[in-house]
C-alpha cells in the first residue's frame, strides 16, 4: 500500500479545527485600487511576472474604469496595456497581466493608473529586480516558510524561551541573506485545545506573544512580504479523504472564513501583508481544488483580490495543464520531499534517493505548467531525519542544500525553503534555536549567498539602450552611439515601432554596401566578469542574398586597439520582434566592450537592408562604487580629471559627493582616490581618447569571421 507524502508542515505537529458556523465576510469597499506583482523578486530574465490589479467600487451601480499599465526599466518606459474593467456595485474586479522579463535586467517598476468615469485617478507602483541569468530562477532562497510552532518549548533545541525579539531578530537574519518573502505556515494549532498564534476572539492563544503580528510587523519594517497561512483545524486529512463529505468541506470553509476574517481585521494595515497560504496539502490537485482550494480561494478574493493565494502540493501531486488551468490558486510551491528521502510509496530517510529523482520530477512540473498562467515555485526542504519514523527533524548540511538548489533553479520561477525557524540560526543568537546544525547551515548559506549576489547581473552598462533619449545633435546617430554610414543611402532614424510595448526603436536602413556602416557603442568592462548581451531586432528588408543583421560584442584592450580579445554574436532575420541573448566573459587585458550592429550578406560581408533595433543590453554585476571614477572605467586616473574639467559648473556629470553639481569638492574626492582601481594590475593602463571611427576598417577581418557565435532565443 502506498503511503502519502504528507509534507513538511506536520514535522512539528498536527493542526486541528473546531468547526463552527460564521457570518459571511463583511464587504466594506472604498473607491480604491491595489496591485501585487508575482513573484515579488528577484526574478530572472527567463521568466514572467504577473501584474494583478484589484479595483474596488463603492457605488450602488456597476462602474467602468480605464486601467493603464506601464513598465519602467533600464530600457525606458513602455506601455503594457490599456483596458476597460467593469466593477460590480459595491464590489471589486481583478485584472491580471503576465509580463515577460526577457531583455529587461535591472530594476523594473510596474505602474498602474485607474481612471473612473467620475472622480480622481488612482495610481500606484511596485518595483522588483530582474537578474540576467542562464537559469530560470535566481539560485538563492527568495522565500522561506516560518512555522510559528517552532518557538514552543520541546519542539527544537533552545537555551531559553523564545521571545518576540528573538522572532524579530530571525526575520532580520533572513533579510540579511536576501530572503524578502516569508510564508507563515499556519496561524492556528488547535489540536488538544492549544489555540492560535495570534490574539483570537474564538480560540485561546498558545504563545506568550502575538507571533503572527510580530512577523508581519518586522517584515513591514524591513520591506519584506508575507503570505499569511490559515490552518487545518481539526481535519488534517481533509484534502486527502474528505472530498466527498459535504459536512467536512462546509466546516473547513467556515473555519477558514472565520480565521481569514480575524487575520484581515487585525493585520491588513501591515504593508507586508502580501498574500495567503492554504495549509491543507494534497496529492490529487483536481479533487482538492474542486472541494476546498477553489471555494476557499474565492472567499479570500473578497478581501483584496490582487493578493495571491499559494498551496504547496505533496511530493507526488497529480497535475496536468488542464488541472492547473481549472484551479483558482495562483502559486504552486511544490515540496521537493528531500528531507525524509521520499520516493513514491516510501520514506527512505536517505535524501540522496530523492535528489536523484529531482530532475525528472521537476521536469514533469515544468511540462504541466507550460502554457498555463500559474506560478511554478519550489518548496525546498532544508531539514532531514534519520528514521525509522517521520520525526526528529534537524537542519541539513549546506552541501546537500546546494544540490537541491542546483537542480531546482533550472525548472522553477522562484526558490522557497521549508523551514526557517529551527533550521537557520544567526550566529549572534542567544537562544540557539535548532542548535549547532542550524547555526552551521545559516553561516554556510550566508557565505554562499554573498558570493552569488556579487556575481548577479543586474546593471545594464549600455547607454541609451532603448533609444528613448533620441538622436544626438544633428540627428545623424542615436545619443551615446556612433554611426559610420554616409547619411545619404546609409542612415539611422527613430521609429515608433518598439519592442515589448515601447514606442521607440532605432531604424538602421542601409541601401549601399560601401564602407562599414555600423552602429556601435564603447564602454568599460571589468576583466574576469561575465556579461549577458541581449537585443530585440525586427527585419523589415533583408539583404538580397538572404543575409541578416549581426549584433556583436568585441572585447578590446582599449578603444584604440585593432585586436579583438574575444567576441560573441547574434544573427537576426525574423520579420517579427526577436529577442536573442548570449553570454561573454571579459578576458584578461580587456577594458572595453564594443557593441556592433551591422547588416551582413550571406557570406558575412557588408550587406544592405532595413532593420529595427531596440532594448540593447550588456548586463553585468553591480560593481562597488569607486569615488572619483567619473568616466566609469573602474580606475581613478587622469582621464577622470579631464572629464571633471569638462563637467565643472555644467551639471552633475562628475558629481562624486552626490550634491547635484560638479565643483571643487568633487575634485578633492578625485584627488584623494587617484590611483584607486577595481582592475587587475595587468589592466592598469590609461585608456586613450577614442580613435577615429575609421579604425573600424582595421577590424573588418575579425568582423567577417567572429570568434564565437550563437543564436540563443529567449522566451
Amino acid at each position: 500500500m502506498k503511503r502519502a507524502c504528507l509534507g513538511p508542515s506536520i514535522l512539528l505537529f498536527l493542526l486541528l479545527l473546531v468547526a463552527s458556523s460564521v457570518a459571511p465576510i463583511r464587504q466594506v469597499y472604498a473607491n480604491s485600487a491595489s496591485m501585487s506583482v508575482v513573484a515579488p523578486g528577484p526574478v530572472t530574465d527567463l521568466t514572467r511576472v504577473e501584474t494583478r490589479v484589484s479595483i474596488r467600487n463603492s457605488a450602488s451601480t456597476s462602474q467602468s474604469y480605464s486601467l493603464e499599465l506601464f513598465r519602467d526599466s533600464p530600457l525606458g518606459i513602455e506601455a503594457i496595456t490599456t483596458t476597460n474593467v467593469i466593477v460590480p456595485a459595491n464590489g471589486q474586479s481583478l485584472y491580471s497581466e503576465w509580463v515577460p522579463t526577457g531583455g529587461h535586467a535591472g530594476k523594473n517598476t510596474i505602474k498602474y493608473r485607474v481612471t473612473p468615469t467620475t472622480g480622481p485617478q488612482l495610481m500606484g507602483e511596485s518595483s522588483f529586480q530582474v537578474v540576467a541569468s542562464n537559469t530560470r530562477a535566481v539560485p538563492t532562497l527568495s522565500s522561506v516558510w516560518i512555522d510559528p510552532g517552532a518557538i514552543l518549548p520541546g519542539i527544537y533545541f533552545q537555551t531559553r524561551p523564545v521571545t518576540a525579539q528573538d522572532v524579530r531578530d530571525s526575520i532580520d537574519a533572513a533579510h540579511d541573506v536576501g530572503v524578502d518573502t516569508l510564508i507563515i505556515s499556519y496561524s492556528e494549532y488547535i489540536l488538544n485545545n492549544w489555540g492560535t498564534f495570534y490574539p483570537s476572539q474564538h480560540y485561546g492563544s498558545i504563545a506568550s506573544f502575538d507571533v503572527v503580528g510580530t512577523i508581519l510587523n518586522q517584515a513591514s519594517l524591513n520591506g519584506q512580504k508575507v503570505f499569511v497561512g490559515l490552518g487545518r483545524g481539526d481535519d488534517l486529512y481533509l484534502t486527502w479523504n474528505g472530498f466527498d463529505d459535504p459536512t467536512r468541506i462546509a466546516a473547513a470553509l467556515d473555519h477558514g472564513t472565520q480565521l481569514a476574517t480575524e487575520l484581515w481585521d487585525l493585520y491588513s494595515h501591515e504593508p507586508s501583508f502580501y498574500g495567503w497560504y492554504l495549509a491543507h496539502e494534497a496529492n490529487d490537485i483536481q479533487q482538492a481544488s474542486d472541494a476546498y482550494y477553489n471555494p476557499m480561494t474565492d472567499i479570500l478574493r473578497e478581501f483584496e483580490a490582487d493578493k495571491p493565494v499559494m498551496v504547496s502540493p505533496s511530493g507526488t501531486p497529480i497535475i496536468s495543464p488542464s488541472i492547473l488551468a481549472d484551479s483558482h490558486v495562483d502559486i504552486f510551491a511544490y515540496q521537493d520531499a528531500v528531507g525524509a528521502g521520499y520516493i513514491p510509496g516510501e520514506y527512505t530517510y536517505d535524501p540522496q534517493q530523492r535528489i536523484d529523482m529531482l530532475e525528472a520530477v521537476y521536469d514533469s512540473y515544468q511540462a504541466a505548467h507550460t502554457g498555463v498562467d500559474k506560478h511554478l515555485w519550489t518548496n525546498l526542504e532544508s531539514w532531514q531525519m534519520n528514521g525509522p519514523t517521520y520525526s526528529n527533524a534537524y537542519a541539513t548540511d549546506f552541501s546537500r542544500l546546494l544540490q537541491q538548489i542546483e537542480i531546482e533553479k533550472n525548472y522553477v520561477d522562484s526558490i522557497s525553503s521549508y523551514e526557517w525557524l529551527g533550521f537557520f540560526e544567526h550566529p549572534d543568537t542567544t537562544v540557539f534555536l535548532g542548535g549547532q546544525k542550524a547555526l552551521n547551515l545559516y553561516e554556510d548559506y550566508q557565505d554562499y549567498y554573498e558570493q552569488i549576489v556579487q556575481g548577479l547581473k543586474t546593471v545594464n552598462y549600455a547607454d541609451n539602450p532603448g533609444f528613448e533619449q533620441g538622436l544626438a545633435a544633428g540627428g545623424s546617430q542615436p545619443l551615446d552611439w556612433q554611426f559610420a554610414g554616409n547619411g545619404v543611402n546609409q542612415v539611422v532614424s527613430l521609429s515608433n515601432d518598439g519592442a515589448s510595448g515601447s514606442d521607440t526603436s532605432v531604424s538602421l536602413d542601409i541601401g549601399s554596401n560601401s564602407g562599414l556602416p555600423w552602429l556601435t557603442q564603447d564602454f568599460s568592462v571589468l576583466a574576469g566578469a561575465e556579461y549577458k548581451f541581449s537585443a530585440f531586432v525586427k527585419e523589415l528588408v533583408s539583404d538580397p542574398s538572404d543575409g541578416w543583421l549581426a549584433a556583436q560584442v568585441w572585447m578590446l584592450s582599449d578603444s584604440g586597439s585593432a585586436t579583438i580579445l574575444d567576441s560573441t554574436s547574434l544573427l537576426f532575420s525574423d520579420t517579427e520582434w526577436d529577442l536573442q541573448s548570449a553570454f561573454i566573459t571579459a578576458p584578461a587585458g580587456a577594458t572595453i566592450a564594443r557593441l556592433v550592429f551591422a547588416i551582413q550578406d550571406n557570406s558575412f560581408g557588408v550587406g544592405t537592408g532595413h532593420y529595427l533595433i531596440d532594448g540593447v543590453s550588456l548586463v553585468g554585476p553591480d560593481f562597488p562604487e569607486l569615488p572619483g571614477d567619473f568616466n566609469g572605467d573602474f580606475v581613478v586616473d587622469d582621464a577622470d580629471l579631464l572629464k571633471w574639467q569638462s563637467d565643472y559648473g555644467n551639471g552633475n556629470g562628475s558629481d562624486a559627493d552626490d550634491d547635484g553639481d560638479t565643483d571643487a569638492a568633487d575634485f578633492l574626492v578625485w584627488q584623494r582616490n587617484l590611483g584607486s582601481s577595481l582592475l587587475p594590475l595587468t589592466n592598469l593602463t590609461v585608456v586613450p581618447e577614442p580613435a577615429s571611427f575609421m579604425l573600424l576598417f582595421g577590424l573588418a577581418i575579425a568582423f567577417l569571421a567572429p570568434s564565437r557565435s550563437g543564436r540563443e532565443n529567449l522566451v
